[in-house]
């Protein structure tokens, strides 16, 4: 027989749980006099990082997030998959966070905790968290590589965690664009890597030099660089393989990594 708390787990209906978010954020006062968002429109105009945005309702407009006010409250989008609902959590803890500290309201801040920790969770059930890069909080996927990677080369952290950005799946452009980052940063490492794994070192850097990310293997008068098989490849095929290219990459950090534990281990073994 299941316990209370396991009776409470349960899968996130993506439509239903938006909804209810959207309540929290558009209706439901909680602890506050009117509801959250009617309270950052009124401060919009403060927020610094509002572009040329002059409204909230503007701004859910351009990411195709409209909310309309209609007699029995409002009304939300009815087709949510996961990236819509990704980038409605995305924009709702970023202007929670910053409008805590434009309205520093006690009311605000106490209902805009309950909405944060909500999200969060339902971050934690769909397997993604939270990460903040120049005071942006990102929704990325959770990757334990990812993040010891982070750890060894913190430079390339905008990279690592951007490849792993939920909006970032199909465009094929911008992965190439983070690879060829990625490779760049391995070329000093790559005699060392060899010593390690020649084979996984040798693999990588076939690959970025045949996939179109460090040369123009797509075009068929540069008969030195085409590269038939890749170009001719789908467009899903081709992501599978920069998404190995930067999981081979990730194997390679660690790798690299290894090396200085792998001295401090050899000690421990002699002093036995």
């Amino acid at each position: 027989m299941e316990h209370f708390f396991e009776r409470l787990e349960r899968k996130i209906d993506l439509q239903g749980e938006y909804e209810k978010l959207e309540e929290l954020f558009c209706v439901r006062n909680l602890d506050c006099r009117i509801s959250l968002q009617s309270i950052i429109e009124l401060n919009f105009l403060k927020w610094q990082k509002r572009g040329n945005y002059i409204s909230l309702k503007e701004i859910r407009k351009q990411i195709n997030l409209p909310y309309e006010k209609v007699d029995y409250g409002y009304k939300y989008r009815k087709d949510i998959d996961i990236n819509d609902f990704l980038l409605f959590c995305e924009m709702v803890l970023n202007l929670l966070k910053d409008f805590m500290e434009i309205i520093g309201d006690d009311s605000f801040n106490s209902s805009a905790i309950i909405l944060m920790d909500t999200i969060r969770y339902d971050l934690e059930i769909v397997g993604e968290e939270i990460k903040t890069i120049d005071d942006k909080i990102i929704i990325v996927s959770k990757d334990a590589a990812a993040y010891a990677v982070v750890e060894i080369v913190p430079e390339l952290d905008d990279v690592i965690i951007e490849y792993n950005h939920f909006l970032l799946k199909g465009n094929l452009e911008r992965k190439k664009e983070l690879l060829k980052k990625i490779a760049d940063s391995l070329e000093p490492r790559r005699d060392l890597l060899k010593k390690l794994n020649k084979t996984a070192v040798d693999d990588f850097f076939f690959l970025v030099n045949k996939m179109n990310i460090r040369h123009n293997n797509c075009d068929p008068s540069d008969e030195a660089k085409y590269c038939k098989s890749f170009d001719e490849m789908s467009i899903s095929e081709k992501e599978d393989w920069y998404d190995l290219i930067y999981n081979q990459a990730l194997m390679l950090y660690i790798l690299f990594d290894y090396q200085s534990r792998k001295e401090k281990i050899r000690n421990f073994k002699d002093s036995l």
